[in-house]
């Protein structure tokens, strides 16, 4: 007989040849030679068995680790998923190809976990990748911004407010940090459920790209009369009286928003071409000063590009339902600013509303989102904004990096606040508007498109 290995290790003993069995003649013999071959052909089955047993327990150890390697993987891409839907765009640019996010010794020592984010065309990337013991598990999410046409709250801050007075106050009030009201009647005003404090919510806006870009026709608006402007010029000069009236005709509109750049922080401004999506662009050039009406008229849009600083005081009035955007792009201090008109107890300020009716739309369907203003700024420098108006204010003003304060008590906002800092220094009325039809951008905002 021969010895023989019957899976994992088991030896058995087998009849060589059948010459063996025939020799034996007796029932005692024959019966012996069966219970042999049958033996061997139990034996046979049952290392058999034990090996498939081993190869489905390895099997499901191995199943088990790639779980929690998954898992590993799948929290590390939605937890970078999550920041860059949270983070300001400047901070993208950490992430992108070299950087890796790296976490070590996670479940008990036995997890470590990669993740990158890298540009994919138009889309982002997050690739992460889980480890436990000695299985890997990858996930990835691709990314890209999203058009938003509604702000999620009302008024945001993105760090703490205190001192908190309204009068009348219809919507969410929320901050990145902690929310303090002046007395128990403001506070009782907001509501509990509308108030949100140590809520994250970061969004990004986009600029125009001002390097390379001019417009010849040039106007000087340091003038005591009404005024008419009808196509895309650079203002020199804006200096308007009280009581005057500046129409703004846009039929002629010759420029486009171009694609973004830059991580979606800019866009260019083209040559509108067959575009219907047309803007008639004033680059004003210094500190301007409007003590005067504006009126927007033609079936176009307007487009007010500001290098410096801004003062609206008076009227501002969209005849044909036209979109008017002001972006603010001062890039110095405004602490360092020299002129006295846009100064408040000691703060310099580049853009100040102190008109009696700034209004995107005054219409029973009020439409706020025809009237925006931008705030640029960055980790380096920011922008101070003064709401000190006396009527009705209907539009957005979107800063992320800005400081806004509203100061006068007679002030009725219908529209949307975001910026770093929110003063309400006064006992402000204010309606977030309703969900609106209108497919008008405000900000863009990174979202998950898919998983991979």
């Amino acid at each position: 007989m021969d010895v023989v290995e019957a899976g994992d290790g088991m030896k058995i003993k087998t009849i060589k040849n059948m010459k063996n069995i025939k020799n034996i003649k007796n029932e005692q013999g024959a019966a012996l030679a069966y219970v042999v071959v049958v033996m061997t052909v139990v034996f046979l089955l049952m290392g058999a068995m034990i090996s498939i047993s081993m190869g489905e327990n390895d099997q499901a150890m191995y199943q088990t680790d790639y779980m929690k390697a998954y898992y590993i993987a799948r929290a590390g891409a939605e937890s970078m998923a999550m920041e860059m839907e949270r983070m300001d765009n400047k901070v993208y640019e950490q992430f992108l190809d070299e950087q890796v996010a790296e976490a070590t010794d996670v479940l008990s020592g036995e997890g470590d976990l990669e993740v990158r984010v890298q540009k994919d065309g138009d889309q982002y990337r997050v690739s992460s990748l889980g480890t436990y013991k000695n299985t890997q598990a990858s996930v990835n999410i691709m990314m890209s911004y999203r058009d938003r046409t509604e702000m999620e709250f009302g008024v945001y801050a993105k760090d703490a407010m205190s001192d908190v007075q309204v009068k009348d106050f219809t919507g969410q009030l929320a901050s990145g940090g902690s929310i303090d009201f002046k007395t128990q009647s403001d506070k009782n005003e907001v509501g509990e459920a509308n108030t949100m404090p140590y809520t994250t919510n970061n969004v990004s806006i986009t600029v125009p790209r001002l390097n390379g870009f001019s417009i010849i026709n040039e106007i000087d608006l340091d003038v005591n009369g009404d005024f008419m402007i009808t196509e895309s010029a650079t203002i020199t000069q804006w200096d308007m009286k009280n009581n005057k009236t500046l129409t703004i005709d846009t039929t002629l509109a010759d420029y486009r928003k171009g694609s973004v750049e830059d991580y979606e922080d800019t866009f260019r401004l083209l040559s509108a071409g067959s575009s219907s999506d047309r803007w008639m662009v004033l680059l004003v050039q210094g500190e301007a000063i409007m003590n005067g009406d504006i009126e927007v008229t033609g079936d176009h849009n307007l487009m007010i590009i500001v290098e410096d600083a801004f003062y609206l005081g008076g009227e501002l009035r969209m005849v044909n339902g036209n979109r008017v955007e002001f972006y603010i792009m001062d890039e110095s201090n405004s602490s360092a600013s020299g002129n006295n008109i846009f100064r408040d107890e000691g703060k310099y300020y580049d853009l100040v509303i102190a008109g009696s009716n700034i209004i995107g739309d005054e219409g029973v369907n009020k439409k706020p989102n025809l009237l925006n203003f931008y705030i640029h700024g960055s980790d380096t420098f920011s922008n101070n904004v003064l709401m000190d108006t006396n009527a009705k204010f209907c539009g957005y003003v979107i800063g992320p990096e800005a400081y806004v304060k509203i100061k006068n008590g007679n002030t009725d906002i219908y529209g949307g606040i975001y910026a770093k800092e929110v003063d309400l220094d006064a006992s402000i009325s204010y309606t977030q508007p309703n969900p609106s039809t209108e497919t008008y951008t405000l900000y863009k905002q990174m979202s998950i498109d898919y998983w991979e």
